[in-house]
């Protein structure tokens, strides 16, 4: 992303001197009361401030701010959050669950070490399902989430990186087996329902509708129709230009994570027929990716997370950046906060950007100038 340009203008203005006879038709004339000029001159650097401050804010990077973090003991791999708990992939550390009812000051709740390295984790119904690589998946008891306790899992035949719960089954990205879909209708007894064996390697999913999006690092895009969850079939697929590692939908577009391409955006409309529509380049390494509203939120490794304005889906933009201290591997958003596995650097929670003006405020009014440049220099990194 390139570097933040400060736009900062200096008006010069010169006057010519007053004639003898000007200023003393001054000295003669009516005073003029200036509190109105005053009013309005302030009002008009005020709005002029606002709109520097917009342009400044949308063009830098690493220019927001994390609301708060924990520290986990693994590297934090993936992130689910269900009401007032985070739910942290944590690598050979298992399953972290972390309060996260005071975004500011996230607190440890419960654990459950998994038997092999945690990769991610989804949640329904006051259960975690955590895709454990070589032990496959694993499903946790979580209506407690200070004592977790595991109750059920399926080996899977690949290595399980990745899942997705949706109708009563887990869809696990499973690596060179590809995808399995399990029936987990009963948590403690998890039966495979059918699979699909896909060229690439199933590294990370997504579920709309009848369809699996499957990121096949280095096979790109592939869409499997689940309508019959014994039977799934190929839907369509498209290679993007590096390795797909994560996918997000929303609408008639698929969003993915595409390593050193950065963001792709392709339009799923027809999943027999998928065509890209855009790409975004940005710095380091695209691995995770969420959606809400008009904004993409890409874990970009080292980079931190790149906010992209996708209200065009044709023509994404850069909104600003986070950095971080780990390396960002997942995120989420959640009420009015993004979550994100920072590996090394645990857990992140940061606001996020919402509709409208682009900053998560409304836009401001002449009589709001003030306020609004308080809270923009606020939410600004220092």
């Amino acid at each position: 992303m390139d570097a933040s340009q400060g736009r900062r203008a200096t008006l010069l203005q010169q006057r010519r001197d007053i004639d003898s006879q000007d200023a003393e038709q001054s000295l003669t004339a009516t005073p003029i009361d200036p509190r109105p000029h005053l009013i309005l001159a302030t009002g008009i650097i005020l709005t002029l401030l606002v709109l520097w401050l917009v342009l400044d804010y949308t063009s830098g990077t690493d220019d927001l701010e994390w609301a708060g973090s924990y520290n986990t003991e693994g590297p934090a791999s993936g992130v689910e959050v269900a009401g007032d708990y985070a739910y942290v992939a944590d690598g050979a550390f298992g399953l972290k669950i972390i309060d996260v009812s005071s975004p500011n000051n996230p607190q440890f709740a419960g654990e459950y070490r998994t038997n092999d390295v945690a990769y991610d984790v989804a949640t329904a119904g006051g259960y975690a399902y955590v895709a454990c690589e070589d032990a496959g998946l694993v499903v946790i008891d979580v209506s407690n989430p200070t004592n977790p306790q595991e109750v059920g899992s399926y080996d899977t035949t690949g290595d399980a990186f990745g899942v997705e719960t949706s109708s009563g089954y887990a869809y696990v990205a499973d690596g060179p087996a590809g995808l399995a879909v399990i029936d987990v209708s009963n948590p403690a007894s998890p039966q495979l329902a059918g699979s699909y064996d896909t060229e690439g390697d199933a590294w990370s999913l997504a579920i709309a509708g009848d369809y699996a999006y499957i990121a096949e690092k280095d096979k790109g895009l592939l869409v499997i129709d689940v309508s019959d969850p014994a039977n799934p079939l190929k839907a369509g697929s498209y290679d993007t230009d590096d390795y797909a590692l994560g996918i997000a939908i929303a609408g008639s577009y698929a969003y993915v994570a595409d390593y050193r391409t950065g963001m792709v955006v392709i339009d799923i409309s027809d999943p027999t027929n998928l065509r890209e529509v855009s790409s975004y380049n940005i710095d380091g390494y695209a691995i995770g990716i969420a959606v809400s509203g008009s904004y993409a939120y890409v874990a970009n490794y080292r980079a931190g997370v790149a906010v992209i304005d996708i209200s065009d889906p044709k023509n994404p933009k850069s909104a600003g950046s986070y950095g971080n201290e780990g390396y960002a591997l997942d995120v989420t958003v959640a009420g009015d906060h993004i979550y994100v596995a920072d590996g090394t650097g645990g857990l992140l929670v940061g606001n996020f950007m919402s509709e409208g003006d682009g900053l998560g405020i409304p836009a401001p009014s002449l009589a709001a100038a003030v306020g609004a440049v308080a809270v923009i220099a606020l939410r600004r990194r220092r």
